[in-house]
């Protein structure tokens, strides 16, 4: 009964947070347009990983070996240690240092297209596979953990994945996609307020 009430409230409370997934990845998305020829390249290397994902290899190992490795650095903390790795996408992160050290300390810009290429193809590698990692723990028919924590996951990924996009390109404005994840949000819940206002 109790685990019953809990799977409900995590179900509820996943409800509601979907604005906010829905806005954080329409307020990336228009800053990943300002990238003009790069925002393509993206959204060819996410094509690659889904085909990928789909017909051939999900990289589960690879990605699966970033996680230890990555979750082996809070050891002392289960909480940590469980949670961290799938809210920070090793690689990607990795991968944008690199670029940051590449572009801005050594201005070396002929690497940008190979670059944005695999940025669009690990973000999408972790995103898909945390899901399901997440959605095996849960074995519930509400689903309410998976759809909570997943959800939880993909804004706190893209708040930090976007301040790393922030410093490797001047065109995406950190600040610019929080006003707008901020004034989507408050767009649909009052939306969806008014609604249900009407409703009644």
């Amino acid at each position: 009964m109790k685990d019953g009430l809990v799977n409900l409230l995590k179900f509820v409370l996943a409800v509601v947070l979907v604005p906010a997934v829905v806005a954080a990845g329409c307020a990336f998305h228009q800053e990943l347009l300002k990238l003009d020829r790069l925002y393509e390249v993206f959204l060819y290397g996410m094509a690659v990983y889904v085909l990928l994902n789909l017909f051939i290899a999900p990289c589960e190992a690879f990605y699966s070996y970033g996680q230890k490795l990555f979750g082996d650095f809070f050891k002392g903390s289960f909480f940590l240690g469980s949670f961290v790795p799938r809210i920070i996408p090793l690689y990607l992160t990795l991968l944008l240092v690199v670029y940051y050290v590449l572009s801005a300390l050594l201005k070396v810009r002929l690497v940008d297209t190979y670059f944005m290429f695999f940025a669009g193809f690990l973000l999408t590698m972790h995103i898909i596979l945390t899901s399901q990692e997440i959605q095996a723990e849960d074995a519930s028919a509400t689903k309410g953990h998976y759809f909570l924590t997943a959800g939880l996951v993909f804004v706190i990924s893209l708040l930090f994945i976007a301040l790393l996009f922030h410093l490797d390109f001047s065109k995406f404005q950190y600040l610019e996609f929080l006003k707008t994840f901020w004034s989507n949000i408050e767009t649909i819940y009052t939306s969806v307020y008014k609604k249900i206002l009407l409703i009644k």
